[in-house]
C-alpha cells in the first residue's frame, strides 16, 4: 500500500489484510485511503497528547460493563453528557 504525504512524498507501507479492510471501512464519501490514514494518525497524535481522556478502545468489555453496572446500581453518581461536557470545557479553560 502506498500513501502519499502533503509534500507529494510517496512512502510505502506494509499492512495485513485485516489493517487494510479496517481503513478501507472508514471512508467516507470521496474520501482516499491516504486521507483515512491521514486522519488516523491525527487522532492519534491527538490522543496522545490527552492521554488522561480514556477511549473506549483503551477499554476491555468487562471494564465498560462494570461501568454500566455502576451506572445502573446509582444513578445519583454519574452525570449527564451535558454536565460532562462543561465539567471538561471548565477543566481545560484553566490550562
Amino acid at each position: 500500500m502506498q500513501a502519499v504525504e502533503r509534500q507529494k512524498k510517496t512512502k510505502t507501507v506494509t499492512v495485513s489484510a485485516d489493517v487494510h479492510r479496517k481503513i478501507v471501512s472508514l471512508r467516507r464519501g470521496d474520501q482516499t485511503y491516504g486521507d483515512v490514514i491521514a486522519e488516523s494518525i491525527k487522532a492519534l497524535e491527538e490522543k496522545e497528547q490527552r492521554e488522561a481522556i480514556p477511549l473506549i478502545d483503551d477499554m476491555s468489555d468487562e471494564e465498560l460493563d462494570q461501568l454500566f453496572r455502576e451506572a445502573r446500581e446509582h444513578p445519583e453518581k454519574c452525570s449527564t453528557l451535558e454536565e460532562s461536557m462543561k465539567e471538561y470545557e471548565e477543566m481545560h479553560r484553566k490550562k
